[in-house]
């Protein structure tokens, strides 16, 4: 956020600032206000610079720091972008809660805006496992294949095999940049079907299924009728992200056959 909103007006108005660009000593805590970054010293109210050392990261400073990113919405150039108030802490215990805390805020952020485009996101603060399941509720619905049924020749006989084609994809790969680097999912899914009988869900098959004679995701009717047909993958998924994997959430695509018609076959005697 610092990045692109260089906003030190209340310490300008005392006459003071740091001489460096970099981060603040470590007795300043740095937050974000209405858009605005402000800087508060330890024991010092908003803003205040009377006790701050002689420059911006003073490397005279012995105090150890550590840091706590807050995600934050911004808005710039008409859009909501996620930008970052940071704030520094001398007890690393402290640190590590309350990052760990903010993990599930950077999770809902990121699936929902984007990162600011002049923000490094804090890669301490954003475990690589937060990103990637941001990113995989945020999208994977929308890229994972959804399946496309067929029935071939388009009905089937009571007391007969019908073959189900799924129409579908067993396994699936993504790409995505992110600011810690690429983001690698790879997906699997496995079919059930709901044959609209009330036979129940039949699965799960790793097969896209087949038309006849070898296709393995089969189903006898044993009435006539119209009857829809649906077809259920359920996805599940790995990522790799800056040297570290994990397990996603499970997601699930359907399609279906609506009124798939299944007719009596009747014998006729000629006379």
């Amino acid at each position: 956020m610092r990045k692109y909103v260089v906003a030190l007006s209340v310490l300008l108005a005392t006459g003071s600032a740091w001489a460096s660009a970099t981060e603040p000593p470590a007795n300043v805590t740095e937050g974000l206000d209405g858009g605005t970054i402000t800087y508060q010293v330890q024991g010092g109210s908003p803003g205040s610079s009377s006790s701050l050392p002689g420059s911006k990261g003073d490397a005279g400073s012995s105090i150890p720091r550590y840091e706590i990113d807050v995600p934050q919405l911004v808005s710039l150039n008409g859009g909501f972008y996620v930008a970052v108030a940071r704030t520094y802490v001398t007890d690393p215990a402290a640190a590590q809660s309350a990052n760990d805390s903010n993990a599930g805020r950077w999770r809902v952020f990121l699936g929902q805006w984007g990162p600011c485009p002049q923000t490094a996101l804090p890669a301490g603060g954003v475990p690589p496992a937060v990103i990637a399941a941001a990113w995989w509720e945020a999208h994977g619905q929308d890229l994972l294949a959804k399946p496309a049924p067929r029935i071939d020749p388009g009905y089937a006989l009571a007391g007969k095999t019908a073959y189900l084609q799924t129409g579908g994809m067993t396994g699936q790969s993504f790409s995505n940049p992110t600011p810690p680097g690429a983001l690698v999912i790879s997906a699997k899914g496995e079919f059930y079907v709901d044959w609209g009988d009330g036979t129940g869900l039949s699965g799960p098959y790793d097969t896209t299924g087949g038309p006849w004679p070898s296709g393995q995701i089969t189903h006898v009717w044993a009435d006539a009728g119209t009857y829809t047909v649906t077809v259920i993958e359920r996805w599940t998924a790995t990522w790799a992200l800056a040297g570290q994997t994990g397990q996603l959430t499970a997601l699930r695509t359907q399609g279906e056959i609506a009124a798939f018609p299944v007719r009596q076959l009747e014998s006729v005697r000629n006379r």
